[in-house]
């Protein structure tokens, strides 16, 4: 699991959702919210949140003439 999240591209999008969906959440927090309140409206939002941060890596990593990840990458 180390090498994944360190070696991987993929790993940076995992990385960088998981950091998206745990900070939307510690802000929903914040907004006077409890695990109490926690329903599918706010989990969509998380997930969505995370899905649009990851967006840029995945184009990043599916495009060919973008070297630094697959052929040609160091």
């Amino acid at each position: 699991m180390g090498s994944f999240f360190a070696k991987s591209p993929w790993g940076g999008v995992v990385k960088v959702f998981l950091g998206t969906v745990l900070g939307a959440f510690y802000l929903w927090l914040q907004n006077g919210n409890s695990w109490n309140n926690l329903d599918l409206t706010a989990l969509t939002g998380f997930v969505g949140a995370g899905l649009i941060v990851a967006v840029p890596l995945i184009i990043n990593i599916v495009n060919p003439a973008d070297t630094r990840y697959g052929k040609g990458s160091a």
